[in-house]
């Protein structure tokens, strides 16, 4: 996912359904999220930063919903021995993804 993908199938709707428990939710001019439940899990920029928050929990579904999140974008959550990481780098709430 990018911006201009999530832009694009928003159209000028702030919110729509995407998937069981997901939605895409404009909350910005230049921000998309990628929602499960009420957590932001991904949040993309329009100059293609991404902001990840699994809202505390690190369930198999908050991790299942930030991968799919990032298909496209060269990441992925991984995890060892109970701990998240990102391309190598510890998970944490609200990380950033420069330029991704």
């Amino acid at each position: 996912m990018n911006y201009q993908t999530l832009a694009f199938a928003l159209g000028k709707n702030v919110s729509t359904p995407w998937g069981n428990n997901r939605r895409i939710v404009r909350i910005t001019d230049t921000a998309i999220a990628y929602v499960l439940h009420n957590t932001s899990v991904a949040t993309f920029d329009h100059n293609g930063d991404i902001i990840l928050d699994n809202g505390g929990y690190f369930s198999a579904t908050s991790k299942k919903a930030i991968n799919e999140a990032l298909v496209g974008t060269g990441y992925r959550v991984t995890q060892k021995n109970g701990e998240w990481s990102v391309s190598g780098v510890r998970f944490e709430r609200f990380m950033s993804i420069k330029g991704a």
